[in-house]
């Protein structure tokens, strides 16, 4: 739900985002992510503005081939998407899934590295410049920031 209540937002396996108008019930805009249907679309955050939504999807690239010799044409992003609008203002690929602190001003994030190692960052949300970066050795599914968003 946005902040205000008054949208809801869902995500489906088929690239999906739809904006629902939470009062009437219907859907207000539908945003796709993933041209042809590619990618589930998960970790939906509306941010306190109850206008901009951040989420988790796969999205189409060109053609990669990874260290084990497999190719693969779309990859995990970040996306922010204006929900009055229904269009995709950014994309960060390459990232797994993501948490956005209390303020709005830091954001964490896991990087899939190539070697399927994953790399934890904490950057700033608005120009990107990254705070601390560590590599986690293991396979993260989720991040969450605590409250103050001194911890992750």
């Amino acid at each position: 739900f946005s902040a205000d209540g008054a949208r809801l937002a869902t995500g489906g396996q088929d690239g999906r985002v739809i904006v629902w108008n939470a009062c009437a019930g219907f859907p207000a805009h539908t945003v796709m992510l993933c041209p042809g249907g590619a990618g589930e679309v998960d970790n939906l955050v509306f941010l306190k503005d109850g206008v901009r939504l951040v989420c988790s999807t796969w999205v189409p690239t060109a053609p990669i081939v990874t260290p084990g010799g497999l190719e693969r044409t779309c990859c995990r992003a970040i996306v922010e998407v204006d929900t009055r609008a229904g269009k995709v203002l950014s994309r960060l690929t390459d990232m797994r899934c993501h948490a956005i602190s209390p303020d709005e001003r830091t954001m964490a994030y896991v990087e899939e590295q190539g070697d399927a190692s994953q790399v934890l960052t904490i950057a700033d949300r608005e120009t990107g410049d990254e705070l601390h970066r560590v590599d986690v050795g293991v396979r993260v599914s989720h991040v969450a920031l605590s409250r103050g968003g001194g911890a992750v």
